[in-house]
Formats: C-alpha cells, structure tokens, sequence
C-alpha cells in the first residue's frame, strides 16, 4: 500500500494531534490464534522480532535436539570469523563414534570435512556430528558448551543454558521456545549460508541415506528449515521457518505428544500468521520525502529523508490505519547542513505511535544576508 502523501507545513505537529488524527480510523480486530497442543510455543516475525502468538514462551524446558541449532550456530560463527574451514578435516574421536541416539555414523581415527559434519548435524541430527564439531572447535565437548553459552547470551538468550552440543537430556541443560525464536531469526540474518543447509530433504555419508527429520519441508514449499527434537524429558519439539511473499515466521512448539503433533501444531502457527498478518515498510532510509519550508535560506525549502529503514507487522486490512507523519523542528532555519536533523517521523499505527525516527536534510542550505533577512522578517510578520 502507497501512503497517502502529506503536505509539510513549518508550524510543528503535537503528539495530541498525531493521535486525534489516528483515532479517526476503525481498529482492525487481531485474529483469535489456534489453539495449540504444546507445553510451550511462540510464533515470531523475524525481521521485525515482533511476537504474534506465544504461551509459555519463557518457560525452561528440556530442548533434545533443537539444542543443535546453537551448535551450527557456534560454528557457523567460527566460519565466518575464518579461524576454520569448510574443507578442514576433522578427526574423529572415540567419543565421537560411540555417541548414543540419531546419528551420521562417522568412525573413530577417521578424518571428516566440517561440511560433511554441518550436514550430518543439521539434516540427520547426528550426535556424533555434534560432538566432533564440538571438540575441532574448542578442545573438548564441555568447553564448546561454554562457547554456546556466551552465544546465548550475545543473542539474549535469557533462559537458556547449554551443557552439551547434542541435546541428550542433561541437568541444567535448558532452553525455551523464545530464546529458540530467537537464535533461529538470529542464524537466519547473520549466517544464511549454514540457514541454508537446514532445508536439504536429505543426507548421505558413506552408503548410507538419511532423510531431513523436518517432515514440513515437503508438506509445504514456503518452509525451509528448521530443526526437530526429541528426548523422553522433552516430548517432541519442532522449530520451523517458512517466507511467504516477503513475510517470515519462525515457530516454535516445545513438549508435543508425537512427532505427528509437532508437524501439525506448527503448521497451525504458520498459517495463521501468514493468513492474518503482513510485513509493512513504513519508512525507508535514504528516500527522498517531501520537502520542508526553510526561513532565511538561499532556497525556501529542502529535501529530507528518513534516518533510517522501519519495519513494522500488520494486521491484514491494518494499513490503512497507518500513517507517517512529520514533526519538524520550529522554526526551521538556514544554515542548514547535509545531514542535519531537522525533525521527527512519527509513525502512528491505530492511534499509537510505533516509532519515532529522525528527519534528516539531504541538502546543504546557506543563509541569506543581512539585508535579505530583514526583509524576509518583515513579510512573516505581515503574512
């Protein structure tokens, strides 16, 4: 939707003003969500971070195998700092290959490629993977915990903590649907090239196939990721991603009764979000807006932009109650700099203001001379 354009006026808009304008629209009424058989989930838009549907989304619970997203996400962060390779070989120890549960089948005193052990990791959930990564990246498996932790906290991870890279169940090993929210929007903006890895449908290492544990991957085109898990402490967990014309989920259910459930429940979270909500730029950094009156200056008006890009989530048929509207800076007088700020973007959804963002000039406008600026004085005292 293409904004109705607003004429820019010198005097300064107030806040009561902005809200008296915005309460003239009608509220769309939000969506009752689903009802959702899971001891905890969460439903996130991911570039805003905005929270559609949650219960029980701090609550610390057993992660299983979701814990591996912490793991390629640790080590995603080693790739990327260049202190290891995808091509490294990785040697493989003996606690590696006796790792119990889901696995890749690596062998003790083999060397394997650290993409051959993301795959192994993130298609097949393979805790022999995990381990192996664990100790090329840190030594020992206790001390890539550790490494996942200060992650965690980097990300705001606020109640979560890791006490292995595999997700076995451990005590004081725990996470919740939130903080899991979190970690996957935060893989998913800063290592997309490992986020990809999460949608291959399938792995195989020697003679040996496994398929992707994330049955939604093939129930629906728009998801591609993320990770499922379980342990008899967790039940069954699943967090999954999906982009729909420009709009991306993350979900996230914790302590479901079946592998069936997980899959369903999620879906349920995705469809209601991409059925109900929508991603609306409201502000774009850099683009020109309308211009601004100026007093005193070699040019009456000057050209401005927004200070920065501005997301926000929408509740379909929302957009109409939406408006930017400036607040500039009074009185507004040359000299002005390229650069400068000259005033605010409220951006008012429903009545409330969302966010406030600085208007900047775009243009540099010099001051008059003395003469020039008596008369100009003059003329406003008689307009």
């Amino acid at each position: 939707m293409e904004l109705k354009s607003l004429k820019w006026k010198f005097a300064a808009f107030s806040t009561v003003c902005l809200l008296v304008y915005s309460n003239l629209q009608a509220n769309t009424p939000v969506p009752a969500p689903p009802s959702i058989a899971a001891k905890s989930y969460v439903l996130m838009e991911v570039s805003t971070g905005d929270v559609i549907v949650e219960f029980n989304a701090h609550q610390r619970l057993a992660p299983a195998s979701l814990t591996k997203i912490m793991t390629s996400y640790a080590v995603a962060a080693e790739l990327e700092s260049g202190r290891i390779g995808w091509a490294d070989q990785v040697s493989v120890s003996i606690k590696a290959w006796k790792a119990i549960g889901s696995r890749m089948f690596i062998r003790e005193g083999t060397f394997v490629p650290v993409v051959d052990l993301m795959r192994g990791v993130v298609v097949v959930s393979g805790n022999d993977a995990s381990i192996a990564l664990a100790e090329h990246v840190s030594g020992t498996e206790e001390a890539f915990a550790d490494y996942m932790n200060e992650h965690a906290k980097l990300i705001g991870m606020e109640n979560s903590n890791f006490k292995n890279s595999t997700g076995l169940d451990e005590k004081d090993h725990y996470s919740t649907a939130y903080d899991h929210a979190l970690l996957t929007k935060s893989l998913i903006e800063n290592y997309p090239t490992v986020y990809d890895v999460y949608s291959e449908l399938e792995f195989t290492y020697g003679e040996i196939s496994q398929p992707n544990r994330n049955t939604l991957l093939k129930r629906d085109p728009a998801v591609d990721g993320v990770k499922t898990g379980y342990t008899d402490d967790a039940g069954f967990n699943l967090v999954a991603s999906a982009e729909r014309d420009g709009l991306r989920l993350i979900s996230v259910v914790l302590g479901t009764e079946s592998a069936r459930v997980r899959a369903s429940e999620s879906l349920k979270l995705l469809n209601y979000g991409f059925r109900n909500f929508t991603r609306h730029i409201a502000v774009e950094e850099g683009k020109k807006l309308d211009s601004a009156k100026v007093l005193f200056g070699m040019k009456d008006t000057v050209e401005t932009a927004a200070s920065e890009t501005y997301n926000l989530l929408l509740v379909r048929g929302q957009e109409d109650e939406l408006s930017v509207v400036p607040q500039l800076d009074d009185p507004l007088e040359a000299p002005i700099t390229n650069g400068q700020e000259i005033g605010l973007l409220h951006v008012v959804v429903s009545g409330e203001i969302k966010k406030s963002i600085p208007l900047l000039a775009t243009e540099s406008i010099e001051e008059v001379g003395f003469f020039e600026r008596i008369w100009q004085s003059l003329k406003l005292t008689f307009e």
